[in-house]
Formats: structure tokens, C-alpha cells, sequence
């Protein structure tokens, strides 16, 4: 049994021969296309919702890429995002691949020590006080001591602010634009040695590719500081970005840094120049979101075919995400594990009961309760539930759901399914919740 699906296990190498589960490798291919065909710096943005497979998609990518030899980096921005400054992750990693890829020794030098020194001024500029605020959680969070001489160290900055101390960052400016512009040079520079050097000749060498994953996920923050740093320090011919993210997300994060008035859109547009979506399949054919309930059962072994596929049935119909349908899927694997009540029949109200608990709980506790009337319960699943569906396990449909939702029946019917349910009629849907509520997922509302 799994609670969870297992992450596939994706070779760095092989692009989309394995794990394409929603036939993504033709857009894939378009991007390619489009990434190599480009004769300038860009940077793309590559969007689609929360849990719409993303990463996945990209790794597989960037495999197709280190096939025809295309160098390219993953960088995880939310794995980073603990750090202060995003420019020292993101030079590390390009440092890194060409260490790597043995590039030019005197480039890959050059490249380190004009980073160093942009580092240099970034540190400069940041001022002592203020790498002790950003580093403050990170050391005693327990004590206000540290607050206290924080703001004793930022007065101190402050006062020694004196005209000579700004005359100098003036003359400075003129020698912190030529570092800049150095570590730019040798980045560019450093990018056409990462390019393979079989070429053929008189053809462009490819770019380096920057997959920048996660940004979404980061701290609102570490994320305008990264497009921030991309922007000032990465453009450079030689070397193209693909930002993953929910467009939607990152806009938030713009708003929560300036202020709910700004045009975050506006704000975001102007650090890339081309936006992607990621696609999914035509709705003629089975969705992606359907394609992956099927995937789950299968991974996650759960038994109930029934409980498939009303599940299908509620995703196609809420166009929920692949990390709700996994959180679903978890539940109803738990439920499968602590069910004394099975009934197939009744997959659709237990498909919509979990559903229900994870967005609604204040009516989820009315089911629990018995408080809960049956067309209530049926309030976060499908709306109408296909009859041939039903009718699995041998009974009538119409003696079962007239079982549940207490209409008049024949007292021989009645006495039948009271004995084969196992339940009486008005405890059937606390029954369910009780099941569902056998184990706890961590985060479960309480």
C-alpha cells in the first residue's frame, strides 16, 4: 500500500522515452525548436496550475536537450530559497555544470573570480546590520537580545552614513557597473565553451538552457529577488531561461511585496519575453487529470475499481489538480484499509465525503455528527451520477439508494439490506465518515 505516489525515477538522459504518461514529448519538441532557434538572450516563462506536473515535464525536457548535447541546468528555486542572496545559488550552479562539463580552465576561473567579485558588492551594498536581520532566524529566534542589537547595529549603519561615506559609494558607482559588466563578459564567454564542439560549421552553437523550477513555491521575496538577479546579471547572449511557475501564484507574490494596488501582471511581464503554456490533452479524448486517477490506482493499489471511477467522475467534473486528486486518492486508499462498511454503491458519497472534509469541514462535521441531510452529502461530488454505474454488485439501484435515503420500501427489501449493510438507515453517512476518519493524514482538519 502507498499513501502517496512514488516520484518517477527520471534519467537525466532519456527525455520523454519513459514516464510521458500525458504525451507531452510534441510540445516538448516545439520548445526545443524554439529554444535553439533563438539568436539573442531570452527568457520564457513555462505556465500551468499548482500540481499540473510541471517538473516532471521539465526534467524530461531538459533530458532531450542533453541529447543533442545542449547544456542545460535545473535549478530548483525552492530548494534555495533559504538563502539570502539568490545570485551566489545561481553562478554556484553554472559554475558547477562547467566544472563539470571540463570547460576552459582559464574561462571557468575567470568566470569564479568575477563573480566573486559581484558578490563583492552585493555584500557592500547589503552593509553589516543588514546581514545580520536576514541571518537573525537562522541563529536565536528564541531571543529578543538579538533584536535589540540588530536595531543598535542598523542606528550605528545609519549614523555613519556621513558625506564622505557617500561620496565614496559615488566614486564607487562607475567601478561596481564595470564588475557587473565583467562578470556578464566572462558568462558569456564561459557559455560557448559549455556548447558542444562538434558543431557543425557555420551553425550557431546552442545555448546554455537555465531551467529555473519551483519559483512558485518560493518565499514572495527570494522570488522578485531571483527574477531580479536574472535579469540584471544572467542576460547575456549564449544563455536562454525557462521560468516554471503558476503565473497566477507569482502574481501574488508581487502583490504581497508591493501591495494588493500594483499591477503585478505588468510588474512580471517585464522579465520575459515569452509566455508558454503547458498543454493538456484535447477534451474529445480522456483528460490528463482522468489519465492520472487510473495511474494512481494502479501505484497506490487501491482495489476498488468503483471507487476509480467515481473518482474520475468528480475530477472531469471540479477540474481538480494532480495534487488534490493524489490527496483523494490517499484517502480513499486509507478508506479501503479501515472500512467495515464496502458497499461499491455508495463510491460516489465517499468519493464526495473526502472531498467535502478537505474543503469543507464545517459541513464534513455535520455528516459526521448524522446531521447531515443525503443531498448534502452528495454537495462536493458530481452532480448527477450516471445509473449504469450503480448497478455493480447485483442489487437493484433503486433498492439500494431508496435504502439510503430512507424512502418508503418493502419491508422485505428493508429487512434484506439492513442485514447485507450492515448499518441502519439514518447512521449510514456518519458510518462513512467514520471510515474515511480512520486514519489522519497530517494535514487533516482537526
Amino acid at each position: 500500500m502507498r499513501l502517496f505516489p512514488a516520484q518517477p525515477e527520471i534519467d537525466p538522459e532519456a527525455g520523454f522515452d519513459r514516464h510521458d504518461l500525458f504525451g507531452r514529448k510534441e510540445f516538448g519538441d516545439r520548445l526545443t525548436r524554439l529554444v535553439l532557434a533563438l539568436e539573442h538572450p531570452a527568457v520564457l516563462l513555462l505556465d500551468a496550475p499548482w500540481g499540473a506536473g510541471k517538473t516532471t515535464f521539465v526534467k524530461m525536457w531538459e533530458g532531450e536537450l542533453r541529447k543533442r548535447k545542449v547544456p542545460v541546468i535545473h535549478f530548483d528555486a525552492f530548494a534555495s530559497d533559504y538563502m539570502a542572496d539568490p545570485f551566489t545559488a545561481l553562478a554556484g550552479e553554472v559554475l558547477d555544470l562547467a566544472l563539470d562539463h571540463q570547460s576552459d580552465a582559464t574561462k571557468v576561473a575567470d568566470f569564479r573570480q568575477k563573480a566573486l567579485g559581484v558578490l563583492k558588492v552585493v555584500a557592500r551594498h547589503g552593509g553589516r546590520a543588514l546581514v545580520k536581520a536576514a541571518t537573525y532566524g537562522m541563529i536565536d529566534p528564541g531571543s529578543s537580545e538579538d533584536w535589540k542589537n540588530i536595531e543598535k547595529d542598523m542606528a550605528a549603519a545609519a549614523a555613519e552614513l556621513s558625506d564622505k561615506v557617500l561620496l565614496e559609494r559615488l566614486d564607487k558607482h562607475a567601478e561596481d557597473k564595470a564588475t557587473f559588466a565583467g562578470f556578464r563578459d566572462a558568462l558569456k564567454e564561459l557559455s560557448v565553451t559549455l556548447a558542444p564542439v562538434e558543431s557543425d560549421e557555420g551553425r550557431r552553437r546552442p545555448p546554455l538552457i537555465v531551467v529555473i523550477d519551483e519559483l512558485d513555491r518560493c518565499r514572495p521575496t527570494f522570488a522578485l529577488s531571483l527574477l531580479e538577479t536574472v535579469k540584471h546579471f544572467f542576460d547575456v547572449d549564449g544563455v536562454v531561461f525557462l521560468l516554471v511557475t503558476n503565473l497566477q501564484q507569482l502574481e501574488k507574490s508581487v502583490e504581497f511585496a508591493y501591495g494588493a494596488g500594483i499591477d503585478a501582471r505588468g510588474y512580471l511581464d517585464k522579465f520575459f519575453h515569452l509566455r508558454a503554456v503547458l498543454p493538456t490533452r484535447p477534451t474529445t479524448s480522456e483528460t490528463d487529470a482522468c489519465t492520472y486517477v487510473r495511474h494512481l490506482a494502479q501505484s497506490m493499489n487501491l482495489k476498488s475499481q468503483p471507487f476509480t471511477e467515481a473518482l474520475i467522475r468528480l475530477v472531469d467534473e471540479r477540474k481538480l489538480n494532480f495534487r488534490t486528486i493524489e490527496r483523494l486518492m490517499a484517502n480513499l486508499v486509507l478508506y479501503e484499509i479501515s472500512a467495515k462498511l464496502k458497499r461499491v454503491e455508495l463510491a460516489d458519497v465517499v468519493v464526495s465525503l473526502s472531498h467535502m472534509k478537505t474543503n469543507d469541514p464545517k459541513r464534513y462535521a455535520l455528516a459526521q455528527a448524522g446531521q447531515l441531510g443525503w443531498t448534502d452529502a452528495l454537495e462536493w461530488g458530481v452532480k448527477d451520477v450516471p445509473s449504469a454505474e450503480r448497478d455493480r454488485t447485483g442489487y437493484t439501484i433503486s433498492r439500494e439508494w431508496r435504502y439510503c435515503t430512507n424512502a418508503p420500501m418493502a419491508r422485505e427489501d428493508l429487512d434484506a439490506l439492513d442485514w447485507s449493510m450492515g448499518v441502519p438507515r439514518n447512521g449510514i453517512l456518519a458510518a462513512i465518515c467514520a471510515n474515511i476518519d480512520g486514519f489522519a493524514l497530517p494535514d487533516d482538519p482537526a
